[in-house]
């Protein structure tokens, strides 16, 4: 936790009902299974916000509508909102999804840098910076995982 709180009272919404995932009757171990985007939701939905003992999905960080899957490119973006527009740890949440989504996901996905939505789209320059910093960070991790 950090000392002093970026949001001290954050909006705490109600979670979503999970959906039952349905096994189909032949299960072949070689086909391709496509994932949606409820699929998506359900990996990322219980991440911990890094301020507060509350999930992503609790905060309306992340939310179903603000997903995209491309199954036969096999591309996912996921668009997240902070709960304050100064938000200091966008970058690490970001980092979060990316790192819960390439663990989930079949390594044939490609998962899109998560993008911040509507805040830092009023600051172009902010976005670009984000951005950036995200894909730094990420393939600094990759180079110490592959040494």
């Amino acid at each position: 936790m950090v000392a002093e709180l970026i949001n001290a009272n954050p909006v705490v919404y109600e979670r979503k009902e999970r959906r039952v995932h349905k096994l189909p009757a032949v299960i072949d171990e070689y086909a391709q299974e496509p994932i949606d985007q409820q699929e998506i939701f359900d990996h990322i939905r219980d991440i911990k916000d890094p301020e507060h003992p509350y999930s992503l999905e609790q905060l309306n960080v992340v939310t179903d509508d603000a997903i995209e899957v491309n199954d036969e490119k096999s591309h996912v973006r996921v668009t997240f909102t902070p709960t304050v527009e100064h938000c200091s740890m966008a970058t690490i949440i970001g980092l979060c999804l990316r790192v819960k989504l390439i663990r989930s996901l079949p390594s044939r996905y490609k998962v899109c840098c998560p993008a911040v939505n509507a805040i830092l789209l009023k600051a172009p320059l902010l976005a670009d910076i984000y951005c950036l910093t995200l894909f730094e960070k990420a393939r600094a991790s990759g180079a110490r995982l592959s040494a």
